[in-house]
């Protein structure tokens, strides 16, 4: 089951918004992309290698934006949806 946390849903959120502002229909081909990516994750949970701890990171190929996720269980967590040049986790990095 994927599960995506609610600080990961605002990031996504924000990332569709400015996109569509640069360009009408943009932010749509950012859920796209992002839709695509989630789904290979919970499709291969164990797809992208461990960066820190527990915490993979599937990166969008178009969109300079990372997934940062962990398995919990049957379950795959979406903790962020970070711009590339942001800081990956902050609290959760420490975890």
């Amino acid at each position: 089951m994927l599960v995506i946390k609610p600080e990961a849903l605002e990031e996504i959120r924000q990332a569709h918004l400015w996109y569509e502002v640069q360009r009408p229909g943009l932010g749509a081909q950012f859920r796209e992309e992002l839709s695509e990516c989630l789904q290979f994750i919970v499709e291969n949970p164990p797809g992208f290698a461990v960066r820190k701890k527990v915490y993979r990171a599937a990166v969008l190929s178009r969109f300079p934006y990372v997934v940062w996720y962990a398995m919990e269980g049957a379950d795959v967590v979406v903790y962020r949806v970070r711009h590339g040049k942001q800081k990956p986790l902050g609290r959760f990095w420490n975890k």
